[in-house]
């Protein structure tokens, strides 16, 4: 579940950090505005709004539909049996793979907005924003980094999802 407010947090920092809120549209401004907005919703935004390669938007797509099935789904899916042991694989199986693409969503999108962040005018209150969503994310994820520093790890997630 961090993983996924992770990324939703970096979902709503990718539409200004790639964007910039002066090239904003009204309704993604409205989405922004919006906290109560769903992943969907902020992806759907991304797609219309910010100029990211189909494979990234691909990975977006896929994470929130793996997404959509653990939240609202996954008790009705027929592999979904935690009474036996193979279920149980099954299920941490399908967990497993949620949480890799997530962070492979997450570092994607980090990536980009780190990459991006001097390009936009960011004004106060965006800086800020940028600053408190990634300061989060690396101190949440400092066991993620083994022994490299933050640097090293963004140039290695650079290079791993070639921005």
């Amino acid at each position: 579940m961090i993983m996924m407010q992770k990324l939703e947090a970096l979902v709503k920092l990718s539409l200004l950090v790639l964007h910039g809120r002066q090239n904003l549209d009204a309704e993604v401004r409205k989405v922004l505005a919006l906290e109560k907005k769903t992943l969907g919703n902020l992806i759907t935004a991304i797609k219309q709004s910010v100029i990211i390669s189909s494979e990234k938007y691909e990975v977006l797509s896929r994470v929130l539909a793996k997404r959509n099935l653990f939240i609202h789904e996954l008790f009705m899916q027929p592999f979904f049996d935690i009474h036996n042991i193979e279920g149980l694989k099954l299920v941490n199986g399908f967990c497993h793979d949620l949480l890799e693409q997530s962070r492979h969503a997450v570092i994607t999108l980090l990536a980009l907005c780190i990459n991006n962040q001097t390009r936009v005018h960011l004004n106060n209150e965006e800086a800020g924003y940028f600053d408190k969503i990634v300061s989060r994310i690396v101190e949440a994820a400092r066991p993620d980094f083994g022994n490299l520093t933050f640097e090293e790890y963004m140039n290695k997630i650079q290079e791993e999802v070639g921005v």
